[in-house]
């Protein structure tokens, strides 16, 4: 089958640096037929310049509203993709990410699809299955999915889709009206994943197709990642518990159920001002904007919702623009490289070697995991210069199956290959490779499901070093 067209569409907005590793990681995807539509807010930073190295082959909209459902419906009319792809500007997509979930929308009833996200450490799960209510309370899954039974028309909880990870088909997404622009952020694309499947049609979230979310900070969100700006939160919820909920219930109900959305927060910002990470005033502020929020809300819903008819859409098409990428192998391999040492530097060495190898292998198109196990440090996953590297803290497992390995080497062989596991169950794991000095390969070899090479490495010199010494021994 002809694999369909993809427009994946970022909105940005003075995230200059952030946005150029989230364009470069898009330059790493293998999927044959896939455009780029950025649409730029009223940025004062470098954006500018940064899109102008894609001048070309990347479409630029501009639009002077910071509304992420207006930008949302700007890219969705810019593009010419059968299936629109939405992914933040502080995100990073995983190199299978369009092919393994663009196949979704083979099934002519899915409207909507997405799949796992990635939190700032890029270890922890932000989001794997998610669910909502018609109140606009939501909550994840990470264990047995249940969401298969959920996506018909009238139910009162429902699958929805990470606004960083969301894939639509355009035609179902036009005909629907795209993003309500009552929502500035936060639900947007939930009241779009409940208004497709008032429609009739299926919101899927995947196993597979991942991305990692950085959660860079914004106009609305602090460096340390605390959102102190919460209005607009206040509002979409409030404004969807109304247009959604209040049809199937009543008033008193949807006051309870706000309420205790209020009560979240606001033990939330009380923590954090306790921890002294945030000034007393932005409690206050919430306090104060929860009135506002709930007003502005009532008013609001009282309208026909903001969203565009489909002449609007269609109203100055634009045609496909092939976005370039990195050659790729023939065969696209996902290989782990477990190493002891890994670093880019003037020093020679074995962590020099590890890093050369992980850059000529990534290079060449493979999806390249290092994983190097520590002790004492959580555990982060980042892609530096095109290499996933997992720096993985160390934990206790069972006593070791070999009586002669002591137990913390077994301890850190196991833990590599509760990371390799972990990988694989998002994306399949090809090959693995681990060096036969320090048995960090052993649980791999014993559990026998993966492919592993052993390597050793001996600089020449040692190697005639060694030599000589035994000659003269002989001698």
């Amino acid at each position: 089958m002809t694999a369909p067209k993809v427009s994946v569409v970022v909105c940005t907005y003075n995230r200059a640096d952030s946005l150029q590793l989230t364009l470069a990681s898009l330059e790493r995807l293998a999927y044959p037929s896939f455009e780029v539509v950025v649409v730029e807010g009223p940025s004062t930073d470098h954006t500018g310049d940064v899109l102008s190295a894609y001048d070309g082959v990347v479409k630029r909209v501009h639009t002077a509203e910071r509304n992420l459902s207006t930008a949302r419906n700007l890219g969705i009319a810019a593009s010419a993709g059968e299936v629109i792809a939405f992914i933040d500007d502080d995100a990073i997509p995983d190199g299978r990410w369009l092919d393994d979930l663009v196949p979704v929308f083979e099934d002519s009833e899915v409207g909507a699809a997405g799949g796992p996200v990635f939190d700032h450490t890029g270890y922890q799960l932000q989001a794997r299955y998610s669910l909502a209510d018609r109140w606009g309370d939501t909550h994840i899954e990470y264990g047995p999915r249940r969401l298969d039974y959920l996506d018909h028309p009238d139910t009162w909880y429902f699958p929805y889709t990470i606004g960083t990870n969301s894939l639509f088909r355009r035609d179902y997404l036009v005909a629907s009206g795209g993003f309500d622009e009552n929502y500035a952020f936060y639900l947007d694309e939930t009241d779009v994943c409940l208004r497709l499947i008032e429609r009739g049609y299926r919101v899927v979230p995947s196993e597979h197709g991942v991305v990692h979310h950085r959660f860079r900070s914004s106009s609305i969100r602090a460096e340390n990642r605390v959102t102190v700006n919460r209005f607009n939160v206040l509002l979409s919820r409030a404004y969807f518990a109304r247009r959604h909920g209040l049809p199937k219930s009543d008033e008193l109900a949807m006051f309870s159920a706000f309420n205790e959305f209020v009560e979240y927060h606001q033990a939330d910002l009380a923590a954090h001002m306790e921890a002294s990470r945030i000034p007393p005033e932005v409690l206050d502020q919430f306090n104060r904007d929860t009135v506002e929020a709930w007003r502005a809300a009532r008013a609001r819903a009282k309208q026909p919702p903001l969203t565009r008819p489909r002449r609007w859409f269609g109203a100055d098409p634009k045609p496909f623009l092939p976005f370039p990428t990195t050659p790729c192998a023939a065969t696209r391999l996902r290989l782990c490289l477990v190493v002891d040492d890994y670093q880019d530097g003037p020093v020679a060495g074995i962590g020099r070697v590890n890093h050369a190898l992980a850059a000529d292998l990534a290079g060449g198109g493979h999806l390249v995991h290092v994983i190097i196990v520590g002790k004492g440090e959580p555990s982060t996953v980042d892609l530096e210069a095109c290499v996933w590297v997992h720096r993985i803290q160390a934990t206790e497992h069972d006593r070791s199956p070999v009586d002669a390995l002591p137990q913390v080497l077994w301890d850190r062989a196991a833990t590599v290959l509760d990371e390799v596991r972990r990988i694989d169950s998002f994306t399949p794991v090809d090959l693995v490779q681990v060096a036969n000095c320090n048995g960090e390969g052993l649980a791999l070899i014993l559990d026998g499901h993966y492919r592993v090479c052993l390597y050793a490495y001996m600089p020449l010199l040692a190697v005639g070093n060694h030599h000589h010494r035994v000659d003269t021994g002989r001698r």
